[in-house]
């Protein structure tokens, strides 16, 4: 029993620290104040996955073709304004392509960094819709464990980026697909990046 108790105390102890030796500039932002935080939107994940398969068995899928249109344009664009943004304070800053030491100061371009991750982190939230529409649209067969560990495992990744050092191409295709059959003749493009995708995950 001893050692499970010193156990524990050690545990506390890094976690304790690790809140302590974090990013203080992004303490106060959404998402970012505590652990509880990522603990609720994974747990709520799960759960909305679980009930959600559990609501749609037998029942009819639902039509909104329009809305994953528009929400798949809005992941377009903010991860354009993402992309913008660190290219943008990389150049200002003359960024190293291999190594960059991480600036904490709170300098105007330190800080536009920080927040385009941040926003890299809250859009890894925000993509949980992928799965909610997939089963909304009765599209289980997508909802597999590689989908389900991939949403779970970004938003804690992303999130102790933002946390310790601060410093979208699929949604293109799936916003023609989500047009209707009509569109798709124009997506033969997508199968070529679905496999390099696979090839960068192999890395």
């Amino acid at each position: 029993m001893y050692m499970i108790g010193s156990y524990i105390d050690s545990l506390n102890s890094i976690f304790k620290w690790s809140m302590e030796t974090a990013d203080p500039r992004i303490s106060s932002w959404f998402l970012m104040g505590s652990v509880n935080s990522l603990l609720f939107v994974v747990t709520a994940y799960l759960l909305m996955v679980y009930y959600g398969l559990k609501f749609m068995k037998g029942r009819n899928p639902y039509s909104m073709n329009r809305v994953v249109f528009a929400y798949d344009m809005l992941m377009v664009v903010l991860n354009a304004y993402i992309v913008y943004e660190s290219i943008a304070v990389a150049f200002n800053e003359n960024y190293s392509i291999i190594c960059q030491k991480i600036d904490y100061s709170s300098s105007y371009n330190a800080m536009r960094l920080v927040r385009a991750i941040w926003l890299f982190h809250v859009s890894k939230v925000i993509e949980c819709l992928d799965t909610f529409f997939f089963i909304i649209r009765g599209r289980t067969h997508l909802v597999t464990w590689l989908h389900i560990y991939h949403h779970c495992t970004m938003i804690p990744l992303t999130w102790a980026a933002v946390k310790w050092t601060a410093g979208g191409e699929m949604f293109e295709p799936v916003a023609v697909n989500a047009l209707g059959p009509k569109w798709r003749k124009y997506l033969w493009w997508k199968r070529y990046l679905t496999m390099l995708q696979m090839v960068c995950l192999s890395f």
